[in-house]
Order: structure tokens, then C-alpha cells, then sequence
């Protein structure tokens, strides 16, 4: 995210006001340990973030909650909390197993 904000900043010419954005410092966030999941980590913070939950998810959940974000897209729905998508989840686990 770092590196996210620090490119906005060069691309805009450290001119923030024409964006109105302000840079949080967060402690205590989940951390990738890879080199792929950027993405979802990203979509999930944004997620987290925007409900004020806290975040309890880590590199250990990444691949229920990709599962859980290509339903949500062929769904059409974007919430993550929905129990018809966690239904689903369940099954598509079981079907792999």
C-alpha cells in the first residue's frame, strides 16, 4: 500500500489536493508472504477498512477468500459477508476435496 500511496505521489507531482487523499498509518495489519497475493490483501484491507472491522484474516485465508471473491464477481455482489456466497464456498470446498 506503501508503494501504492508513493506512486500516486509522483504521478500526481506530490499535488495531493487535486486528489483529496489522506495517508493512514495502520499497525498491526495482516502481512503476504508471497509474492501474489498483493491483490487480494489489497481488496480485503479496502473491504475491512471500509466496514471498521478489525482485521482478522491472514495469509492462511487467502485462498477461501479468493474462492469467496470469484463468486462474489459472478454473483454480482460484492459482499463478502453474504451467507448464500459462504453456502456456496462450503461446497465448491468439499467438491475439491
Amino acid at each position: 500500500i506503501n508503494r501504492f500511496y508513493n506512486d500516486l505521489m509522483l504521478y500526481y507531482d506530490k499535488n495531493f489536493e487535486k486528489l483529496n487523499l489522506e495517508k493512514i498509518e495502520m499497525i498491526d495489519v495482516p502481512q503476504q508472504n508471497n509474492f501474489v497475493d498483493c491483490g487480494i490483501f489489497l481488496i480485503l484491507f479496502i473491504y475491512y477498512n471500509s466496514l471498521k472491522m478489525k482485521f482478522d484474516f491472514n495469509q492462511s485465508n487467502i485462498n477461501y477468500f479468493r474462492n469467496k471473491l470469484i463468486l462474489c464477481l459472478f454473483a454480482q455482489s460484492f459482499d463478502l459477508l453474504d451467507e448464500n456466497i459462504e453456502i456456496l464456498i462450503y461446497f465448491i470446498m468439499i467438491i475439491k476435496k
